[in-house]
């Protein structure tokens, strides 16, 4: 009678780590089954051909190439963490934005001996096989101890279970993997009853207690519909808080964006876009999250200079904006002019709007408002300026400090030219 013996991967690997191990630790070559090899590549090669024989000899079941490679490559990660020349390692870290198809795989690094390696992600869809890998890119040690390595994926399925594992691979070919980890992807919010298509881009802007929500809309329904952003600082209530509704019209990607304010400093908020064609149907957006900045005592004021715009060969506009921050009553001005000089020396010799002295095409003033408390937008109409003439400018505040002094601050400095005539 014959009987056929069936091993288990375990077994297997556990006998190939034994005969392995001490081959590596005595000798600059490698010994496996009576053979020596020069390089570990051929070694490695022979071992996985050598346990695949041995594997269908013995009727080893339910167990493939992949799965031998796999365990053989974890007992070559123990053995060189006994032998430390040209050692490094990797550890595959958590994922963070799992929103909009897409994720940031996260992992880290430790060089150690290892001078250059490169590195990549393997990831893909849980039981579906794991094919893909990002980029590689190749890091060169630029300091000891660890150091954080990161990926984007995109094209992700909604609500699927992804693994994924950090690899590196060192000057002489030497290949180690962290441990694979899972992350689940986040269900599509997306109503394909609905004529309107929206988008969450997430956020910009983001201060201690304001952000600007940004998305796209796509309209099927040649009336229009209405679009605004959710947003809350609870992950599983997202409509705590709402934008207004704006009335958008047909087109392909349109963007869309609103600005909010009033948020609490260093608090992640959850939003997402919402739209609703004429006949109430509503979609909505992948919900994203953004973090607020932390608050900052005594923050100065904080100005926006946006470039000039409507240039003629007489004309122009200027505009910005004012955060106030902690400070409240600011005078808020444009100064502009031929010299950049004088508009610079403006808050070394002047502590408050009504002192500071014109002077003809070098330097002009324009106030636009005398009690700013919290957030404006400003712009203001030049007339009669010399043509074909650099004319420079900026916007300023005039507010009392923390220690109750007046002073005026200033913005970037800004030009434009006026055209020549013609």
């Amino acid at each position: 009678m014959t009987m056929t013996r069936h091993v288990s991967l375990v077994a297997l690997t556990f006998m190939f780590a034994i005969l392995s191990v001490p081959c590596a630790l005595v000798s600059a070559s490698y010994t496996y089954a009576g053979k020596t090899f020069d390089t570990k590549r051929e070694y490695l090669a022979y071992v996985q051909e050598y346990l695949r024989v041995w594997r269908e000899l013995h009727g080893v079941e339910n167990t493939d190439t992949t799965e031998v490679e796999e365990e053989t490559k974890s007992s070559r990660t123990t053995t060189r963490a006994v032998r430390s020349h040209e050692n490094f390692s990797v550890r595959t870290g958590t994922v963070d934005d799992q929103g909009g198809g897409a994720a940031q795989l996260n992992g880290r690094i430790r060089f150690d001996s290892a001078r250059t390696l490169t590195l990549w992600f393997e990831y893909g869809p849980s039981g579906g096989g794991k094919a893909l890998q990002t980029q590689p890119e190749v890091r060169t040690r630029a300091q000891f101890g660890s150091t954080k390595f990161d990926r984007p994926v995109r094209a992700l399925t909604p609500d699927t279970l992804y693994v994924y594992r950090m690899v590196g691979e060192n000057e002489q070919g030497e290949r180690y993997r962290g441990q694979w980890r899972t992350f689940r992807t986040k269900p599509d919010h997306r109503n394909e009853d609905s004529l309107v298509n929206v988008e969450t881009r997430g956020a910009s802007q983001v201060d201690e207690d304001r952000a600007t929500l940004t998305g796209t809309v796509r309209l099927e329904d040649g009336r229009g519909g209405y679009v605004w952003f959710e947003y809350s600082d609870e992950e599983g209530d997202v409509s705590l808080d709402e934008t207004r509704p704006v009335r958008v019209y047909p087109g392909v990607g349109r963007t869309y964006a609103a600005p909010v304010r009033g948020l609490d400093a260093s608090t992640r908020y959850y939003v997402r876009a919402v739209g609703v064609d004429m006949d109430g149907v509503r979609n909505f957006g992948t919900i994203r999250y953004f973090t607020t900045k932390r608050d900052v005592e005594n923050e100065r004021p904080r100005l926006t200079l946006d470039r000039a715009t409507d240039v003629t060969s007489y004309n122009a506009t200027l505009s910005g904006s004012i955060d106030m921050n902690d400070f409240r009553n600011g005078r808020v001005f444009f100064l502009y002019g031929e010299s950049r000089e004088a508009i610079a020396e403006v808050p070394q010799r002047y502590d408050q709007y009504s002192r500071i002295r014109t002077d003809g095409d070098n330097l002009q003033k324009v106030l636009v408002d005398t009690d700013l408390d919290r957030f404006d937008e400003y712009s203001t109409e030049l007339y009669n300026l010399d043509l074909d003439t650099r004319h420079y400018y900026a916007l300023g505040v005039e507010y009392e400090n923390e220690y109750n002094d007046e002073v005026l601050l200033l913005s970037t400095i800004r030009y434009f030219a006026t055209k020549d005539g013609r």
